[in-house]
């Protein structure tokens, strides 16, 4: 993916609405593992499915204004 080339990133990266909860999908190509922590899990990492280059998932709690991060695993690190 060449980010340069395309502006729109944001249209299908992050968060957004889907169905009756919240879709999250980030970009990470060398990750070993991908999980996402909120305030709509207490904050307790709930693995993503790798889809290609991408880790999504999909929560049904998540509300609009609440606070999450990624926990990406690579190389033996969190980040």
């Amino acid at each position: 993916m060449n980010v340069s080339e395309n502006t729109e990133l944001y249209r299908t990266y992050g968060a957004h609405p889907a169905g009756g909860g919240w879709s999250f999908r980030v970009y990470a190509p060398s990750a070993r593992e991908a999980a996402l922590a909120g305030d709509f899990n207490h904050w307790q990492p709930v693995p993503m499915e790798r889809q290609g280059s991408d880790w999504v998932l999909t929560v049904s709690d998540a509300r609009p204004g609440d606070c999450y991060k990624y926990v990406i695993t690579g190389s033996g690190q969190i980040r």
